[in-house]
């Protein structure tokens, strides 16, 4: 398991076709995820700790793997794994994490009980131990989401750090087109559409892949429309994003973070 998964990895970095990537990121990802789950369940059997649980553990890991090579022969969402990746990355870090923190705290709790007190202080440690793990909680879960999608979202993270700052270096001659004609080949490129348009003012001012006939607002051609609103909120034009090459559209998870940066870009209109 672990050569194949290996041999998965060394062909994901020769390979140049961006289909062919994405589909060797679902099988690595059921492939990991899933033989993690059945060694965990059979590490469990080993020891000799007879447990529901872990039956269904391991079970659970025939699935994912098997959900794993699935996905990819269907190719349909396939441009969804780096959202899977780094947020199953995220979760398995997090409880990693905080299971690691209430074990480490309860454990010394422990010890300065017995050397101090001269007694166990019971299920004292226990409940200080859970305090500091909900504490730490909100923390953890911010720079631990920030570490998955900088490993495994660098599309989206360069476009969000990159965007703004190219929107306010541009030069003020610049028209609405100019600016259109800059952002809108960085955007396609990082959420893998394959149309794509501004329309300002029911002007189009930058297009591709998508006639004059698609770039209404109003119609449903286009499955995902992101207005572009001023500070003041007034609406000032769309952003529209045809589907990815698989044939569906992005995640409302990852458009719900990318609308927050779209404001300099309506400012710049």
């Amino acid at each position: 398991m672990l050569t194949a998964i290996g041999a998965l990895l060394q062909r994901f970095r020769r390979t140049e076709d961006e289909t062919q990537r994405q589909q060797l990121k679902w099988v690595s990802l059921g492939l990991v995820t899933g033989v993690g789950m059945i060694l965990t369940a059979r590490a469990s059997a080993a020891l000799s700790v007879p447990n529901v649980a872990f039956e269904a553990l391991f079970q659970l890991g025939i699935v994912l793997v098997a959900l794993g090579f699935l996905v990819p022969l269907l190719r349909y969402r396939l441009y969804d794994a780096e959202s899977f990746i780094s947020r199953s990355a995220a979760y398995a870090a997090l409880t990693a994490t905080l299971v690691a923190t209430f074990a480490g705290s309860e454990a010394l709790l422990e010890a300065l009980g017995q050397r101090y007190l001269g007694s166990s202080i019971g299920q004292v440690s226990g409940a200080v131990a859970a305090a500091i793990a909900a504490v730490l909680f909100t923390p953890l879960n911010d720079r631990i989401n920030v570490w998955a999608e900088r490993h495994f979202q660098r599309d989206l993270l360069q476009l969000k750090t990159e965007l703004p700052a190219l929107l306010f270096d541009v030069p003020y001659r610049w028209t609405a087109a100019d600016v259109g004609r800059a952002v809108l080949p960085k955007i396609m490129e990082a959420v893998h559409a394959v149309q794509g348009a501004i329309v300002v003012r029911d002007q189009i001012i930058a297009s591709k892949g998508i006639g004059p006939q698609g770039c209404d607002p109003t119609s449903d051609a286009i499955p995902l429309k992101l207005a572009l609103r001023c500070g003041f909120g007034d609406l000032r034009g769309w952003l529209l994003l045809g589907p990815r090459p698989d044939g569906s559209d992005s995640g409302r998870l990852t458009w719900r973070r990318f609308g927050k940066w779209c404001h300099p870009c309506a400012e710049r209109f």
